[in-house]
């Protein structure tokens, strides 16, 4: 009986993965610029003795935006003026705010960041009266927030730069800066959407609310004039409640494992957290509850990397292995077929290096030992049988492996020399060679710069150490990129590009970083896994976004998970277990930003 569910999970999550889902200003008014001078946010002129060595005369300890006021003092984002005064309650111009954004977010910018499709905005005024010493001010600030979707501008050709940011426009471009999850339920708002000037502005403030950005903002509710010009007082208490719902979100993630209906995740302390389906205990939480946000998986600070699919495994820094999840026939490794709801040790062993898993479980050594075990039908276990292993077995006796991959029901590997390697089912020319099944690990080619490999539901991927990117197997949905939808059986090279740096298979669709950073998708695309905004199908690698601070990116099922390198976790497509970690329950089309909340 228990053989009978594991082939009803096996083809549940082949199916997941193969089948269909049932004016530019030229003169400025003297009495403008005598005005607008005390407008100015960014000029360092007003130290003195008070909170962070910093004090301003008219924002006394009373004063309802005194605490966002000096925090953001107190970073460098804001300042006063000569007089020794803040001024907390003059307006802003949408020019200055979009410099104070960008500072409150970090984000990088430099001169080569444009933004000519606006003509009503300044080249930079270096030694003008806004900034004697920016030379980035205000364009380029401005066009980074372009770049990143914070803005669109008034209109297609314009900023309104000179303009007042008003509060509706403030509260819209923190959200977006945000990049906010969609809860499954909102609070409800004091407010309606009478009071704004059009729906995306009411919709924006509404989701702020829920999150608890719009705190501080005294008389909030049904007189609240959100179309009036927002003060210095209101932004900086906007961005200071933005920064404390990012500190919220401790965005400190370092490593990811996608499964099949879950996901998993090692922050920079050592921890380890799970969310999405636990319907197997493969969130390791001792329950079978699932779970729409992170949740910590026990209490150690020592989790080093791991793989997942409905099963789990993970190494410890101590080199030890720990599984947990759907164990029905012998994923784990612990010599039983009963499931597991929290981590156990595999084995008594501390050489553990690294572990990739599927159906079949494979596992390298610190001595370049190659181990497996788990389902075995086709061979993809590679010791020569088919019989299901419920414990490592050690594959061969060669001890030069360097990298491994798991498919469904085929395997693939590198070893140190540079060669690829590759057993298990071959049926859609999964394996490389052109041939039948392989019972053993089998040399694919003669090529000695292979350098990434990455198995996915019946397709290959691998990288040279030129850069260069090489497909194989299955092209049902256009996985393997090159265009068309015909099965490859031999390793081909996709495009003429090398700057490939790193890889990874899903289901059926494939995922991809390049040296700069940037984001590529192609493939299945039905739950919105390839992140391109559609639901249609890629059958070429596609940049996904224009941001360049993509750190790793892995692929499951039907869903994908992304790292930045400023540490944040971004998740999008399928959602029906919560395996994104929004909050919801909703499929994503676009990478959303994944908390740390709970449910």
């Amino acid at each position: 009986m228990k053989t009978k569910t594991r082939i009803a999970r096996i083809a549940l999550s082949f199916h997941l993965h193969s089948t269909s889902r049932p004016v530019r200003p030229t003169l400025v008014p003297t009495l403008m610029l005598a005005f607008t001078l005390g407008l100015v946010f960014m000029l360092p002129l007003c130290p003195a003795a008070g909170v962070d060595g910093i004090v301003f005369s008219d924002v006394p300890a009373a004063h309802p935006h005194h605490d966002a006021i000096y925090d953001l003092a107190g970073r460098g984002i804001v300042s006063g003026y000569t007089d020794g005064s803040f001024g907390p309650d003059k307006t802003v111009l949408r020019q200055h705010f979009a410099k104070m954004l960008v500072k409150t977010k970090g984000y990088p910018v430099s001169e080569a960041d444009e933004c000519d499709q606006f003509t009503d905005v300044s080249k930079s005024l270096p030694g003008s009266y806004m900034d004697a010493t920016d030379v980035l001010y205000p364009d380029h600030y401005i066009a980074v927030l372009v770049a990143r979707h914070v803005t669109h501008g008034k209109t297609a050709t314009t900023f309104d730069p000179w303009g007042y940011v008003t509060r509706e426009q403030l509260i819209t471009f923190v959200v977006r800066a945000a990049a906010l999850p969609e809860p499954v339920s909102r609070k409800p708002a004091p407010f309606s959407s009478a009071q704004f000037s059009i729906a995306e502005h009411h919709n924006n403030a509404c989701l702020a609310y829920h999150h608890g950005l719009l705190a501080g903002l005294p008389g909030l509710g049904a007189g609240y004039r959100f179309t009036a010009s927002a003060s210095r007082g209101e932004c900086a208490q906007l961005l200071s409640n933005l920064l404390g719902w990012e500190r919220e979100l401790d965005t400190v993630w370092a490593y990811l494992a996608v499964g099949v209906h879950s996901s998993l995740a090692i922050k920079s302390d050592g921890s380890l957290w799970a969310w999405g389906g636990n319907q197997y205990g493969q969130l390791g939480d001792g329950s079978t509850k699932g779970r729409r946000v992170p949740g910590r998986i026990g209490s150690d600070n020592d989790w080093k990397v791991g793989a997942a699919a409905d099963y789990c495994l993970f190494i410890r820094s101590d080199g030890s292995l720990w599984a947990w999840g759907d164990n029905v026939v012998g994923e784990l490794g612990d010599g039983s077929r009963e499931d597991r709801l929290a981590p156990v040790r595999v084995g008594t062993d501390n050489d553990w290096k690294t572990v990739a898993a599927y159906n079949q479980s494979l596992a390298l050594k610190s001595d370049g030992s190659l181990w497996a075990w788990g389902f075995n039908n086709c061979g993809q276990v590679g010791d020569g049988s088919t019989e299901h292993r419920l414990s490592p077995v050690r594959v061969g006796t060669d001890n030069d492996w360097a990298a491994v991959s798991a498919g469904h029901q085929f395997s693939l590997a590198l070893k140190s020399d540079g060669s690829l390697w590759a057993w298990g089912d071959n049926t859609y020319g999964q394996l490389g060679d052109g041939s039948r099944n392989h019972r053993v690990p089998t040399r694919i080619g003669t090529d000695n710069d292979w350098k990434a490999v990455a198995a996915g539901g019946s397709h290959s991927l691998a990288l040279k150490s030129d850069g260069s990117l090489w497909v194989w197997g299955c092209n049902e949905y256009g996985q393997l990129g090159d265009g068309s939808i015909n099965n490859l059986h031999v390793p081909t090279r996709i495009g003429a590009d090398s700057d490939w740096k790193i890889i990874t298979a899903g289901g059926s669709c494939s995922l991809a970083l390049k040296s700069d950073g940037s984001l590529w998708a192609w493939g299945r695309n039905e739950y919105g896994q390839l992140g391109d905004g559609s639901i249609n199908d890629l059958h070429v690698p596609t940049r996904i976004g224009t941001d360049n601070d993509w750190k790793a990116v892995g692929a499951g099922g039907l869903h994908s998970l992304a790292l930045k390198s400023d540490g944040s976790l971004w998740a999008w497509g399928w959602n029906a277990w919560g395996q994104l970690g929004d909050g919801n329950y909703v499929d994503r089309h676009q990478p959303v930003r994944v908390g740390v909340r709970e449910d």
